[in-house]
């Protein structure tokens, strides 16, 4: 039996000559979905080229997002007589350039007039970044406070992003007055 998402895959590639599979989960994600006998075994799709993504977790990306934040604040940019190293020991910007890499490269492929697939377990976390990413570099429309906010609409909002817990909001507050 052929899940639904087996069967829009493959339409998708019955209508295109090659379909680009960006696999965007952390390599040890798709390894433990395989063990458990995950039906992701995305490499299969015939007609279809799978990019694996040298992602690391989600987890890591915001550990370094807390730890550029936490160096910045107050007068610690001032006082860090070591601010360059301290700054690149976040590895915040190993996050953006990785992400920036993976959008710069489905740029390509659709310049190419290649099909793209983001894969991800949920979707909730890297797709909408390096989706959005491709699609600031690729469309100037995107670049206008108009793109943008349509862009966020499109592409975070109604994907479902959980903006109000990732940015504490909701700290405190019981899951049903989410």
């Amino acid at each position: 039996v052929m899940s639904d998402d087996s069967k829009y895959i493959a339409d998708i590639i019955a209508i295109n000559d090659m379909l680009n599979i960006y696999d965007i989960r952390p390599s040890t994600n798709s390894l433990v979905n395989r063990f458990k006998g995950g039906n992701d075994r995305i490499e299969n799709y015939m007609k279809s080229r799978v990019i694996t993504c040298e992602i690391d977790t989600i987890q890591n990306l915001h550990n370094a997002y807390d730890s550029l934040t936490n160096m910045s604040q107050g007068d610690k940019i001032m006082n860090n007589q070591k601010f360059w190293s301290s700054l690149e020991s976040t590895t915040w910007y190993e996050y953006v350039r990785c992400c920036l890499k993976y959008a710069d490269n489905i740029v390509s492929d659709l310049l190419k007039n290649e099909t793209i697939l983001l894969h991800c377990e949920t979707g909730t976390d890297y797709t909408p970044i390096i989706s959005s990413l491709a699609q600031l570099l690729i469309d100037p429309y995107y670049r206008t406070l108009t793109g943008f906010a349509v862009l966020v609409q499109k592409e975070w909002l109604s994907f479902g992003f959980p903006f109000g817990i990732r940015h504490g909001i909701f700290i405190g507050m019981e899951a049903n007055e989410q």
